[in-house]
Formats: C-alpha cells, structure tokens, sequence
C-alpha cells in the first residue's frame, strides 16, 4: 500500500513539472490582425485590469552611481514582480531585485513604499506638477513598458511579427523599425493580447549588442484584482516615513548654470515641449530623450566609468557635465544638491572613498564615522593598534561586512550594491588566507582563478605559476597547503590576490608570519607593483614598513580615523637641526640658548639654516660627525595621535 501511495505522490510531481514544458511546447495560433490594428491596441489597451507575475531581464552596463543605483539595477540586472493593477491610480506591485524585495502601492493620493530588509514604509504625497522622475520598476512592467516604447511610433516603423505562447496564451507579435538613423535602437519587439491590447512580453534590441533589455509576463490574468489585493498597510512596528514628491525640474531651475545644447547627439532640441532651460527634450517615439546638468560628485564617477568602458575613447571635461536620461518616468539622472565635490581637491582617480563609515557590534563602536580618501597611484598605509579596527573597516570596504550607517565608493562605485563589478578589479587579502589543506597550493590558485569572471581558461596554468612565482612558492605549488608554515599560507594568500589584472590592491597585514627576509620581499614586490600602476592600500601596525614604503597613512585609534595625510607632509622638517659632534659641550656654550635637547653627543637646534650653523661650528674648531634638518618619524607622529593599545585592559 506504501508502495503505491508513493508512486502517486511521484506521477503528481512529474506532473506538476512536465506540465508548464508541455504548455510551452503547445504552438501558438496564427492571427490576422494587422500591424496598424495592433499598435492602435497596444498604445490604448481596453482593460480595466489585470495581475500576474512578470520578469525583466536588463543588459544594460549604464554608469553607477549612488544617488541612481537603482536605476542601475533595473535595467542592468534581474528583477521579479508581482503586480495587481486596477488603473492608472490605484496598482500595487512586489518587487524583488538585487537591492532586496520593495512593495510599492500607489493610489490617488500618493505612494506606499515598503522596503522589507529595512523595515520602512514610506509614504509620498504626490505632486501633480512633477512630470520628470526616475525610473521604478512599475515602469519595466510589460504593458507599461510597451505602451511608452510604442507611443509615438508611426504606422510606417512597424510591422507583424508571428504569433508566440506567452503565459500561456497565443498572442501575436509586433516590431518597431526607428528610422532615426541616430537611434541605438536596433529593433522593439511586442507580444500582446489580441482582444485587451496588454502587452506581455517586451524584447529591445541594441544596434550592434544584441537584446539589451526583455521584460515578460510569466503568468497573466485579465481579471480586475480586487481592492484588498492592491490595498496596503504599513506592518505593526514598521518605521514610518512621510515625505513629498521631489520636484526635480524646480531644483534644476534652482541650481543649474548651464542650459541644456539647441543639439545633441544629432538631434535637435524640442522646444514644444514646456520644461526647464536647463533640461533639454530630444528625439521623438523610442529615440526621445532628455538630458539634465548634475553636480561634480556625481559626474566624475560617471565620466570614470565611461572612460573605462570606452578605453580609447577621449572624454573632455566640461565645465558642468551633462547626462542623458528620458523623460515622464525615464529620467535616468538628476540634480541632487548644491555641493560641487564631497570630496578633496586632490589629484588622481578615487579608488576608495568612504563618508561617515561606521559600524556597531551591539553597544561596541567598531568603526566610528570615518572619512578614508585613497586616490590613484597611492601607497596607503592603514595604521592602527590591534583591536583599532583595521580588519572590521577592510571588510567593509569590500562588502564582506555592512555597514551601520555610512557609504563607501570603491573604484568610484557604490559598495556593495557594485560589488559584481567592481570586486573582478581588486586584489584582496584579508586576516590569515583560507585554503583547502588538502590540495596543494597550486591546485588552491587554480580554483580561485576558475571562480573570477573575465579570466581565460587557456592561461589559468601560466598566471598560476606566474603567481607562485612573485611570491616565492615556484618551488613548493605541488605540496599540500596543510604542510605550509604560516609564512607560506601569508604568500599563497598573496598569490591570490595577484592573480587578476588588479587595480587596486586591499592588503591586510599581508606581512603578518613573515621572517625578516620574507618581510623585505613582500615590501619590495609592493613597490614593483606600484611603480607598474597598481594602487595599494595596505592595512599594517608595523610602522617600520609603512614609513618604507607608504605615500599617504591614516591612523586608526578605537575605532576613530585620527590622522590621514601624505607621509611627506608628517615627516616634513620641523624647523629644528639635530647635530651630532663629540664636542657637545662645546657646542652648547657656543650656540647660547639654541640648544633646545641634548642626549649625549646628539643636541637639537632651534633653527634650519644648517649651512650657516655648520660654518659656525667648523669654523671655530668643532668636529662635527652628523648635521641634518630634523624630521619627525612617522612613530612619533602617531604616538602622539593615539591613546593606548586598543587590546590593552587595565584593571579599574
């Protein structure tokens, strides 16, 4: 009898997953409706509503910034969505992307916004004046997207497609032709239901790059949801947020200093339409677009990006950037804020820049509010006391931990909603380098390497080697990594982190184990691949090292950035020559009062004119063995930045 319940239990499940592939396979009908008759539909669906289940699928690699990350995501990644709508007014859709799962309800009055990871519900009073904003994920819903792309599409610019099965239904296809020869465009394709009009499936085509973005419906209902379904309420304990509508074409009016190019891309402006002279209107039907100014902080990270993209290409600067966008919920950029820069005029790309990074374990302050800035072609020393909290701010840097409060741009990218992109061009090492102990050191790279994209299969076996290599382990790649000391686990670790073409290496303690000889290797290969381009930050509490190598330090006491600076700066002269000669009291008595130390045959003068103090004394007959300005040591100046060691507890 078990037997056979069983075997039920197995036909039904064999069913319930050849069932949606039989669908699937199902072909669709053939449909006579012309091109024109279709549009007509699409562009003006006779439905009152409809719920179902929908995917979009974006390959577009646009600039990310931290004020448009979500843009980014929506059009550059996977999103799902469950949406009940009942009308333009009244529609509710559940939203899961690579930021989280977000509820959005809108009704006549305003928006509910529901963030689950966060516990936060917003609500936001509409604004009938605003037609400018960015893009939510409503707006990648087929049908909405469907009848934006098609909206101003000439009966010329289309033509049928064959019918497709489509959340199981046969609905029949159209394509739009932009004849723009200006357009990025290629090609839209449209599946939509034949009797309502609603689109269900959204295929864009790039010219030269294939499908760009697809948006479609896996399960459909023409049927009304009923109000309870599109209906929202904040959750009991749920923090509450009201806000406003930003008017983003009045903040554009405010504060922009340019106005926006009569042409554009090949296209002239649309002066018909009545928005900002700061804001320009371009194209028509797909083509159509918008521009808006931005402020500096948000423009260098976008020129980086694009510089990076398009290596050969030149992008000049101008005065105050410009960046392409589309209008009524297309907007793909805007202005933020008064504030040209968050950042310090200094020069060279920002590879890591944190503002107000903080991060809490319970009532312990780990990381307090610190402001890091590591520029292109820095060697950045990270110093601190163990227990500072070096390794906590490393780990927030590369997303390994998140943060209470605070933001951190990596190579110019948010962190860690850019972690995907930005984490193949970083060489990390971490605290004490994990392995399989088991397999050798060369089998350990050779599995790191498979697990980063980008890389070539053909020359994993040479990097790997190449790697070993550099970091003194040619000889022992076969042996197993539990036969490793703690000096050649610290390399292997090392090893890793070159594998990739990296532009910035993340270094924690990445002497820690080593012998004298070992030590002095490491630093000597730090700076091979810093003078071959490679921006370093490196996490230490030798300051032996640090002062060898490092262009720029910053000081970590409990927690607390206390000092960041160019080494050069905190070991410039002090004003004072330190002189070294056996006739010490002779020199004292014949400086008068200048001597401002003395230890031994060391005396420390007030004064830097070494020249003239050295002809005094030589002149009157005093052997002098050593004259020099006086410098600071980089001890000193972090002695007297810091409190005690941080793992140092004193009995009360």
């Amino acid at each position: 009898m078990s037997v056979w319940r069983w075997l039920v239990v197995l036909c039904g499940v064999s069913a319930l997953v050849v069932l949606p592939t039989v669908i699937g396979a199902i072909p669709a009908g053939k449909s006579d409706i012309a091109a024109r008759e279709l549009l007509s539909r699409i562009t003006h669906p006779h439905a009152a509503g409809y719920s179902g289940y929908a995917e979009s699928s974006g390959g577009l690699a646009l600039p990310v910034t931290r004020q448009f990350g979500s843009v980014a995501d929506l059009l550059g990644g996977n999103t799902q969505m469950r949406v009940w709508w009942r009308g333009e007014q009244n529609w509710r859709v559940d939203t899961i992307d690579l930021s989280g799962e977000t509820d959005t309800q809108v009704g006549p009055s305003g928006t509910w916004t529901w963030d689950y990871e966060s516990n936060r519900a917003t609500w936001t009073e509409q604004n009938t004046s605003v037609d400018v904003r960015l893009p939510a994920a409503g707006d990648l819903l087929p049908t909405n997207l469907a009848r934006r792309l098609l909206s101003q599409a000439s009966s010329d610019e289309v033509s049928r497609l064959p019918s497709k099965r489509i959340a199981g239904r046969s609905v029949p296809g159209l394509r739009l032709r932009p004849d723009a020869p200006q357009s990025t465009i290629d090609r839209v394709d449209v599946w939509a239901d034949r009797v309502t009009g609603l689109a269900l499936r959204v295929d864009i085509y790039g010219k030269g790059s294939g499908k760009v973005l697809t948006s479609r419906f896996l399960d459909f209902s023409t049927r009304t949801p009923p109000l309870s379904d599109a209906d929202f309420s904040p959750p009991a304990g749920a923090r509450i947020r009201t806000q406003s509508e930003p008017d983003l074409i009045a903040a554009i009016d405010r504060f922009a200093l340019v106005a926006a190019p009569a042409q554009l891309g090949g296209f002239s402006r649309n002066t018909a339409i009545p928005v900002s002279g700061a804001i320009g209107v371009y194209g028509t039907g797909v083509t159509e677009f918008a521009v808006v100014p931005l402020p500096d902080r948000v423009t260098f990270s976008v020129q980086e990006q694009l510089k990076s993209a398009e290596p050969a290409a030149d992008h000049p600067r101008p005065e105050r950037p410009v960046v392409a966008a589309h209008r009524h919920g297309h907007v793909a950029g805007a202005v933020c804020g008064r504030e040209a820069t968050a950042l310090r005029h200094r020069t060279g790309r920002p590879m890591i820049v944190t503002r107000g990074l903080t991060k809490r374990f319970g009532s312990l302050v780990a990381v307090d509010n610190i402001d890091l800035d590591v520029r292109e072609g820095d060697i950045y020393g990270f110093l601190g006391a163990n227990g500072s909290g070096k390794t906590t701010t490393v780990r927030l840097i590369l997303g390994l931990v998140l943060a209470t409060s605070g933001s951190i741009d990596l190579l110019g990218l948010p962190m860690p909603k850019s972690a995907r992109r930005v984490l193949p061009r970083i060489g990390s090492l971490v605290e004490g380098p994990a392995a399989y102990g088991h397999l050798s050191g060369r089998a350990n790279l050779m599995l790191y390497d498979a697990s980063g994209p980008g890389r070539p299969r053909h020359s994993r076996g040479a990097r790997v080697d190449e790697a070993l290599a550099t970091v003194g382990l040619a000889g022992v790649g076969r042996r197993p990594v539990k036969a490793y000391s703690l000096g050649m686990r610290q390399r292997l670790g090392l090893a890793a982190a070159l594998l990739g073409d990296a532009e910035l290496l993340v270094l924690d303690e990445p002497t820690n184990g080593l012998d004298p000889q070992g030590i002095r290797e490491i630093r000597e290969l730090i700076l091979r691949l810093h003078s071959a381009g490679t921006t370093v930050f490196l996490s230490s509490h030798l300051l032996g090292e640090v002062e060898q190598m490092c262009t720029r330090v910053g000081v970590l006491d409990r927690g607390k950035l206390v000092l960041q600076d160019d080494l050069e700066t905190l070991r410039k002269p002090t004003g004072r020559t330190v002189i070294r000669t056996p006739d010490a009291a002779s020199a004292v008595a014949l400086l008068d009062g200048r001597v401002e130390l003395r230890e031994g045959d060391r005396l420390v003068v007030r004064g830097a004119d070494a020249a003239s103090l050295n002809a005094l004394l030589v002149g009157r007959g005093l052997r002098i063995s050593e004259l020099a300005p006086e410098r600071r040591t980089l001890e000193e100046v972090v002695l007297d930045v810091t409190s005690a060691g941080s793992d140092r507890v004193d009995a009360s």
